[in-house]
């Protein structure tokens, strides 16, 4: 009898557990040891978050908003407990490093809270914008870093707390993410693609590989890619991307390993698509990824490629010898197949040297562009009424200097809503933004990348490259449906016209000057696509694309809750909160 009970009592506990899984549509650990367990839903049109912490503790837990930066200090916190049955739960403000002081305005809301198997489950809900700007951080898109802390006992009061014993940050998607569970139908198969090498010793390294697809006499969609990073290995696996290639591929290198980019001694085949036409792109700090339930990535009985080449990047600070990796990605496939099949683009700033950032700088914009005249060609298969594609996620991608990173769109001059932003950009987690409204981008639209980096660790100035150490400026882009543009650049090369070698300036306050107002001031960029073979097309040398009507910034409804505020107002209307205007040098 007592087993049974037991039994029953862990059944209990186990399907208490599991509701959080199906109840919430995302979930992460914050701490690498899992005691710390994230689950939210986000819910649009209330502008709301729904969340979830299950801590292995029996005491208080502690949850919050930081400022961007991952510090307590500044962090809007949520602290919580359990005591004799009844749940407890504060909103409160880091101003210091200690005991966060209580709001003056509680805006978490306590939905549930009880005490399971040794662990602490508090169910809580908040705005993205409590309008509480002094004490409360709002909930933006992109990268949020997040906080937590617990301790193994209760307050003592609501005022008197023992000092944590676990805390920590991490970054998470908190916006930008699926809004309900995936569905997952029922006859999903998987195949994996993975290295077996050992990790190159230098600092960076792009190590490719060929494989082969799975041969289907039917069609098939990938519906979710997983990453698989070797344990341990999660400090040298970066990033990686999978390329499709020619259908001329030569079938007799799928046994080929090494450097991507060597001319010398890696065939043609493998160098030339390497580098060409995405058809997945995984990050640091990424999970899996889901297509919504009308879009999958068609293969078998003609769709997709048969022969792909795996480039995994790895970073070795170290220089550490002998890591073997058998890193790569998993592809769930069905043959229930879906409405539309998906692509990516790869776009952005081209990955040469003809990037230049300064040293010593606070702020330094670099753009680069899809251009209209990539977007006009390379949208024409489309099988949507206006021949356009929508955009269903996006991941944004810099190195080390990237501070901020974000897409505008632009429409006939116009700007319309950015595609997406992160004002927060993290180099150890990067994950795909999935977009809370598709956009929708017609031919002849301008995609426009622009990254905020910051070089005042840099005594010399930083170029555009592959490496770690170099930059990058791009985004990969996830639509819908497929068409034949996989990779639209652009560069703005006017390094010759400074007459020095960049790395052998001084690089004064005059230099610095002359070369922005080269890169504000030139009124071409040259741009390049690429089709779905990895054929390039035409480098053309283009007009700048021009935003005659920058982007206007919506009314800020938390305005309306300030103190003596009226629409009506003499001395601040509506319409002027409406009509203001971002102004970006980068095209003045």
């Amino acid at each position: 009898m007592k087993s049974v009970l037991l039994l029953l009592v862990f059944l209990f506990f186990s399907l208490g557990f599991a509701s959080l899984d199906t109840d919430f549509a995302n979930s992460a650990y914050l701490d690498n040891g899992k005691n710390f367990e994230l689950f939210w839903t986000v819910h649009k049109e209330e502008k709301t978050i729904s969340f979830a912490a299950k801590v292995k503790t029996l005491g208080w837990l502690g949850f919050g908003i930081s400022a961007g930066t991952g510090n307590m200090v500044g962090s809007d916190v949520v602290m919580g407990w359990v005591k004799e049955g009844k749940g407890f739960l504060q909103d409160r403000y880091a101003e210091a490093k200690a005991l966060p002081v209580l709001d003056n305005q509680q805006d978490y809301k306590l939905d549930d809270a009880s005490e399971e198997g040794g662990y602490t489950i508090l169910k809580f809900t908040r705005k993205y914008d409590t309008c509480d700007a002094k004490q409360d951080n709002q909930i933006k898109a992109g990268t949020v870093r997040v906080v937590y802390a617990f301790h193994a006992d209760d307050p003592t009061s609501d005022s008197d707390f023992s000092k944590h014993t676990h805390r920590g940050s991490r970054s998470l998607l908190l916006l930008n993410v699926h809004t309900e569970k995936p569905e997952i139908p029922n006859d999903l198969q998987h195949f994996d693609i993975l290295h077996n090498i050992t990790v190159p010793s230098a600092t960076t390294s792009y190590m490719c590989k060929p494989y082969v697809f799975p041969l289907f006499s039917e069609k098939r969609q990938i519906i979710k890619v997983e990453p698989i990073v070797t344990p341990g290995n999660e400090g040298y696996v970066h990033h990686t991307v999978v390329y499709g290639c020619k259908s001329t591929f030569n079938p007799n290198l799928t046994t080929v390993t090494g450097p991507c980019y060597d001319r010398i001694n890696m065939p043609p085949d493998i160098t030339s698509c390497a580098g060409q036409s995405s058809l997945w792109a995984w990050a640091v700090g990424a999970g899996p990824f889901f297509y919504p339930k009308h879009v999958g990535f068609a293969i078998g009985a003609g769709h997709g490629p048969r022969y792909v080449v795996m480039e995994v990047h790895y970073d070795n600070p170290s220089n550490t010898e002998g890591v073997a990796d058998y890193s790569g990605l998993r592809f769930h496939h069905t043959a229930q197949t879906r409405m539309y099949d998906a692509g990516m683009i790869w776009a952005g700033w081209a990955p040469f040297d003809a990037m230049i950032i300064p040293p010593q700088q606070k702020e330094w914009i670099s753009v680069g562009y899809c251009s209209g005249e990539c977007t006009e060609a390379g949208f024409a298969q489309s099988t949507l009424p206006d021949k356009g594609i929508n955009i269903i996620a996006i991941l944004l991608h810099t190195h080390l200097q990237g501070v901020k990173i974000w897409t505008r769109h632009i429409r006939d001059g116009v700007e319309l809503l950015e595609v997406a932003r992160d004002d927060n950009y993290d180099f150890n987690f990067q994950e795909f933004q999935v977009l809370p409204e598709e956009v929708h981008v017609k031919p002849g639209d301008d995609l426009v990348q622009v990254c905020h980096y910051q070089t005042m660790d840099k005594t010399e100035p930083v170029v555009g490259g592959l490496g770690t150490p170099e930059e990058m400026c791009m985004a990969f882009i996830v639509y819908y449906p497929k068409v034949e543009l996989t990779k639209c650049w652009s560069v703005n090369d006017v390094r010759l016209d400074l007459g020095n070698d960049p790395s052998n300036m001084s690089w004064t306050e005059d230099q610095v000057r002359e070369y922005k107002d080269l890169l504000q001031n030139q009124t071409t960029i040259v741009a390049q696509c690429s089709n779905d073979e990895s054929e390039p097309l035409p480098i053309n040398v283009i007009p700048k694309p021009k935003i005659v009507t920058p982007l206007v910034t919506d009314h800020d409804p938390c305005l309306d809750s300030v103190a003596g505020f009226s629409r009506s107002s003499s001395l601040v209307s509506s319409s002027v909160v409406h009509n203001i205007v971002l102004v970006f040098l980068i095209f003045a």
